[in-house]
C-alpha cells in the first residue's frame, strides 16, 4: 500500500536475532493498523533509524547519539528512494532526525513541533508524517487523549496513501538579487 514505517532503534533482542518485529512500537503499529484493515507485514516496510541496538552490551538502553543517526541516516534515505512510499510514518525524535537531520539548518528539539503534519518531501517524493513514539502511549497508559492523538495522527497520515507529491517549481516563486540597487528596490517596496 506505500506505507514506510520508521522506529527509533531495534531493541536487544531484536539486533540480536537480525530480524524486526518484537518491539513494542511494532505490536503497537500491528494492532493499531490492522484496525484500518493494514496489514504491517504485507503492506508496510518497517525499518528503524538507527540499524543497531544503541546499547550496551549489558542490555542497558543508551540514548542514540547524532553521529550513530548520521551514520544510519543514507541508508534511511536509500529505502526510501528505493521503495517510493506514499506516506513515512516517522515515530519519534530519532526517526525524524534520520529523514530532515542534516537537511535543515536550525536545531530540531521537540516532537511537539512535528508531530501531525503531513510534510510533501520535494526531495524523497513522499509525505513525511511525524508521529509520537509508542512510548508516548505508554508513559500515558491508560490516557484516552493520548491514545486519540496518536490515532488522528495515524488516520491524517494514511489519508495522504496514493496523493502525490505535488512538484515546486521553486525557480517561480524565488528571485535571486545579487546587485545592491536591486535588493534596495525590494526592501523599499516591501512597505
Amino acid at each position: 500500500k506505500g506505507i514506510f514505517i520508521i522506529g527509533s532503534a531495534p531493541s536487544k533482542q531484536e539486533d540480536l536475532r537480525g530480524e524486526l518485529g518484537s518491539s513494542k512500537l511494532y505490536g503497537i503499529m500491528r494492532k493499531k493498523l490492522s484496525k484500518r484493515g493494514i496489514d504491517i507485514n504485507e503492506d508496510c516496510l518497517y525499518i528503524n533509524a538507527l540499524c543497531c541496538y544503541p546499547g550496551s552490551t549489558e542490555g542497558k538502553q543508551n540514548k542514540h547519539k547524532p553521529i550513530q543517526l548520521d551514520s544510519c541516516r543514507n541508508n534511511v534515505h536509500n529505502l526510501i528512494k528505493k521503495h517510493k512510499p506514499s506516506v513515512v510514518l516517522v515515530l519519534g525524535m530519532p526517526a525524524l532526525m534520520s529523514i530532515i537531520g542534516g537537511r535543515v539548518k536550525f536545531k530540531i528539539d521537540s516532537m511537539e513541533k512535528w508531530r501531525g503534519w503531513q510534510i510533501p518531501d520535494q526531495l524523497l517524493n513522499t509525505y513525511i508524517c511525524p508521529m509520537w513514539h509508542s512510548d508516548f502511549l505508554f508513559m500515558n497508559n491508560k490516557n484516552d487523549v493520548a491514545d486519540l492523538i496518536f490515532n488522528q495522527d495515524l488516520d491524517n497520515a494514511l489519508s495522504f496513501l496514493d496523493k502525490p507529491v505535488k512538484k515546486i517549481d521553486a525557480k517561480k516563486y524565488i528571485k535571486i538579487l545579487n546587485k545592491p540597487l536591486e535588493i534596495l528596490e525590494v526592501l523599499r517596496n516591501l512597505n
